[in-house]
């Protein structure tokens, strides 16, 4: 399973039968709660962390976004210029050691940032920053300040660099999905 892509992983677990909430969990597979919690890792700052992924999760959700859709998954280099793939690959938020300036009501409040990051991807190997609504950017960042896990919200706009898998060799892919499809041909 380890050098599988993140939609292959997917598919195993669809295939498997496993609940669609485990196997479109944000982020699935991805960076662990506690690496997303930069700094001091504690109960506190990992509750805020959890609440605010939870509020980003929940809102791109309620828009249809959390997924990206097998339509989206299937888009070849045929897609017009300039069009994207709807919803979102991969989306969670980083609890950052920043100290920002807030204002809860009529006093000051001094807390943490969150980044909040969402990815798009057409094949897998390479992803783009997801392009959201300001709107549905605006209400997340609002219910997370009001919810207070933050101070302040950062939206991250940085494509991330092109990874592989280690051990793409020839062959060793091509071999596991043998090995798969006997498996799943015997399971029924």
């Amino acid at each position: 399973m380890r050098y599988l892509f993140k939609d292959e992983v997917r598919l195993v677990g669809e295939a498997l039968g496993l609940p669609e909430t485990l196997v479109w969990r944000q982020p699935f597979p991805g960076p662990g709660l506690a690496v997303r919690c930069l700094g001091e890792v504690n109960r506190q700052r990992l509750e805020r962390l959890r609440a605010a992924d939870v509020i980003l999760t929940g809102e791109l959700e309620k828009a249809g976004l959390l997924r990206m859709s097998s339509v989206d998954r299937s888009i070849s280099s045929s897609t017009a210029e300039g069009s994207r793939p709807s919803g979102t690959a991969q989306a969670f938020a980083v609890l950052l050691p920043v100290q920002s300036v807030g204002v809860m009501g009529d006093q000051r409040t001094y807390q943490e940032t969150i980044a909040l990051r969402a990815v798009t991807t057409e094949d897998f190997m390479t992803a783009d920053w997801a392009r959201l609504a300001l709107d549905l950017l605006a209400r997340v960042a609002n219910r997370i300040v009001n919810a207070r896990c933050a101070a302040s919200i950062a939206w991250s706009t940085t494509s991330p660099a092109s990874r592989r898998p280690p051990l793409m060799g020839i062959g060793v892919r091509p071999l596991f999905f043998s090995y798969l499809k006997e498996i799943f041909t015997w399971a029924r």
